[in-house]
């Protein structure tokens, strides 16, 4: 039987959010519903692309339903020219599909309303401008009692940037940030107890590998050399030694996923964080930024909060994320994903800073 009630509901909640965002001067656009595979796979985290419903289309394609709608956005902005030389609002409305129980459950079709802020210079303005529209779009859907908590990836990058590790320990930290999030926290590698591995040096791998076969009388069969052989050991050596990271940045990890505090105390707190951690980074100054940018548009700082538990399970995220919740109910949530447009034109050294977010309409009419 047809819920009336329900429909009615969401189309209202649908209208509201798209005059918020039409009157703010977004213009609508219409993405597909399916698309090809290889635009999403590279961007979407681990836990998306397992919620994703692909398909092989009658030619042999990889396809898939879209199960967000930001990527669609960039994607046909560039096709129709969208170089970045100016800034550039758009809005949509629509549905994505998912798979519910991490891919193994049944698809799910759900309805979104977004607005996506692309080439704005001003990075904290353009933040605060679309965490406030987000926060007037709840607002005319008649939620009351909204919280915001705020998130950024581009901290965590500075961390351990500045942190005592190798290339594959970093490497390796961002796997598990983008698989956990937050919950990395529980799934911090080991504190090592050894020094570098010798094998690391290629030269003192080859002085081995020959001192082990003269010793042994051995020789080298089946076309391999000693360079090759060193060549392993040393990549075998640099995979383990990524497995554990030295104490100090063990703690210094734990701390920082311990981190909260109101938004009035953001930037304080996180300074004092990257200090007592001898870490360089401009967190705590686009968290000031954002701080007035957000005051001047009249959001609420007593409704937002600092949280390094906030990280959505997307590879493009490149700095602030947000989510907003009422009566326990995700309703919205964005960020900033400066990196997305260059990678989807394939235009090496290309930025063009960007910032969207995301209302979630079955929920928010659910509280209507």
């Amino acid at each position: 039987m047809i819920d009336a009630g329900a429909a009615a509901r969401l189309d209202a909640t649908r209208s509201a959010a798209s005059a918020v965002f039409a009157a703010a001067g977004y213009a609508p656009i219409e993405t597909p519903i399916f698309a090809a595979a290889e635009t999403f796979l590279e961007r979407l985290g681990e836990r998306f692309r397992r919620q994703t419903c692909f398909f092989e289309d009658g030619t042999g394609h990889e396809m898939c339903l879209r199960p967000e709608i930001t990527i669609p956005v960039c994607r046909q902005a560039l096709d129709a020219g969208y170089t970045g030389a100016e800034p550039l609002r758009l809005r949509y409305e629509g549905p994505v599909f998912r798979l519910a129980d991490e891919g193994i459950g049944a698809l799910i079709q759900s309805a979104q309303a977004g607005a996506e802020l692309l080439g704005a210079p001003e990075r904290a303005a353009a933040d605060a401008e679309v965490i406030h529209l987000a926060w007037q779009a709840l607002e005319a859907c008649g939620i009351k009692g909204a919280r915001i908590s705020l998130g950024d990836a581009r901290a965590f990058n500075d961390l351990i940037a500045g942190l005592d590790l190798n290339e594959r320990q970093r490497a390796r930290l961002k796997v598990l940030f983008e698989a956990h999030g937050s919950a990395l926290a529980d799934h911090l590698p080991p504190e090592s107890t050894e020094g570098p591995v010798k094998a690391l040096d290629l030269d003192l791998a080859r002085a081995e590998v020959a001192s082990e076969l003269d010793a042994e009388g051995l020789t080298l069969t089946g076309g391999r050399t000693i360079d090759d052989i060193a060549r392993r050991l040393a990549d075998r050596a640099a995979r383990a030694q990524a497995r554990a990271i030295p104490a100090e940045a063990r703690t210094a990890l734990a701390g920082f996923f311990a981190l909260q505090a109101p938004m009035e105390n953001a930037a304080a707190v996180l300074d004092a964080f990257f200090a007592r951690s001898g870490v360089a980074s401009t967190t705590p100054a686009r968290f000031a930024a954002l701080t007035l940018e957000l005051e001047q548009r009249g959001v609420p700082l007593g409704a937002i909060a600092f949280d390094t538990g906030i990280h959505a399970p997307l590879d493009y995220y490149t700095g602030l994320e947000f989510r907003i919740e009422a009566g326990g109910a995700l309703l919205a949530g964005g960020g900033r994903y400066d990196a997305l447009l260059g990678e989807l034109s394939a235009t090496p050294g290309l930025a063009i800073p960007a910032v969207g977010c995301a209302l979630f309409l079955d929920d928010v009419a659910a509280r209507r």
